[in-house]
């Protein structure tokens, strides 16, 4: 039983350890100027390249659902880093282009 714990430990530890070389992305849902849903927990992805992926599913989960009254083609995922620099944005209008291509 001992063991278990002991390789319970050096997952957990494994798994901080990468976590730690990953940065955190955040990504806030953004409606004009002002964060409508500000994204408070954030995501650790290995890079920039991977946010850009990650909000564009993001964006076209949003749109998929497709909740109404909510004028979704006026609003963009922004992700910001630990530091909330902005790093790019998204507007889901460019996303709802690539569920049309898709389609």
């Amino acid at each position: 039983m001992r063991a278990w714990h002991i390789v319970q430990a050096r997952v957990g530890e494994a798994e901080q350890d990468a976590s730690d070389l990953m940065s955190r992305y955040f990504f806030h849902l953004r409606a004009g100027e002002s964060r409508a849903n500000p994204d408070q927990t954030g995501q650790h992805l290995p890079g920039p390249e991977a946010a850009r992926g990650a909000a564009g599913r993001i964006a076209r989960q949003l749109l998929a659902w497709n909740l109404e009254p909510v004028p979704w083609p006026e609003y963009q995922i922004q992700v910001t880093d630990e530091a909330d620099a902005v790093l790019f944005e998204m507007p889901l209008s460019e996303a709802g282009e690539l569920v049309a291509a898709v389609s």
